[in-house]
């Protein structure tokens, strides 16, 4: 049965009454030894793939078993990462978590940005992470464990969840699978 794109248009307090603040969540492994010997793997998944292209083989004699390295160390990565929810703070309150941290005025790159970034990124993570609950401890212990990279990837799930634009978006994909399946 189709889906019906048309929709009824509900009145003004129904859909503020029923509005949510945009959230999002982001998986960090924390054993960067897991993710080294992956990378590892990957790296002779490839030759051994182009070592049985090269010898016409149609076996995958020397690929499933590096495959199946992988695909263990996949769940003990899994078993290795953290999921932070985050969620957006309401327009007010990010504008005051910006303002109590103005740009320092010897600092360039703090001027460009508006806020001072020493101080700013961290209290917007922990203003923004509400599952799972991380008391001071935690805090203190995730931030011996992650990377400069992961950290980044979390400043920037803070970040968008506030400042970019969440709107309904078009599926493209899905929307081709439905077409063509009403057409089957």
């Amino acid at each position: 049965m189709p889906v019906s794109t048309k929709r009824r248009r509900k009145d003004a307090k129904s859909v503020i009454g029923a509005g949510r603040l945009p959230e999002r969540s982001i998986d960090l492994c924390l054993r960067g030894d897991l993710v080294s010997q992956l990378q590892e793997l990957e790296r002779e998944l490839a030759v051994a793939a182009e070592e049985e292209k090269v010898n016409g083989s149609l076996d995958s004699a020397a690929t499933r078993p590096i495959a199946e390295k992988m695909q263990a160390l996949r769940v003990e990565m899994q078993e290795h990462t953290l999921t932070l929810k985050l969620h957006a703070l309401p327009r007010r309150k990010w504008t005051a978590l910006m303002a109590a941290h103005p740009p320092r005025e010897d600092d360039k790159v703090d001027a460009v940005t508006g806020l001072n970034r020493d101080t700013f990124y961290d209290a917007m993570v922990r203003a923004c992470v509400v599952e799972p609950v991380l008391d001071e401890d935690d805090w203190s212990g995730l931030d011996e464990k992650l990377s400069d990279g992961q950290w980044q990837a979390l400043t920037n799930a803070a970040w968008a969840v506030n400042a970019r634009d969440f709107d309904v978006p078009f599926l493209r994909r899905a929307s081709q699978i439905l077409a063509n399946s009403e057409t089957a």
